[in-house]
């Protein structure tokens, strides 16, 4: 399976208000041991880090930006 095929396979498989849940649940964890504005950086870098694997874009082009219905909500 090649890797395009494995991070399909993970996109379908994506249960989004579950993922938002523990994201949610994790970053209250965070704020309450380290500074607001770094685990507002860690929710940033995370939501980047996502949308550069699953997304459809076009560098320097934001009206191609794409996401697939899987990851619809999530953001």
């Amino acid at each position: 399976m090649s890797a395009a095929e494995d991070l399909r396979e993970m996109a379908y498989g994506f249960d989004q208000e579950t993922a938002a849940v523990i994201m949610a649940r994790y970053a209250v964890f965070k704020t309450i041991n380290e500074e607001s504005i770094d685990v507002i950086r860690w929710l940033d870098r995370m939501l980047i880090k996502l949308v550069a694997r699953f997304a459809e874009y076009k560098k320097d082009d934001p009206s191609s930006f794409k996401l697939s219905r899987e990851f619809s909500l999530f953001p």
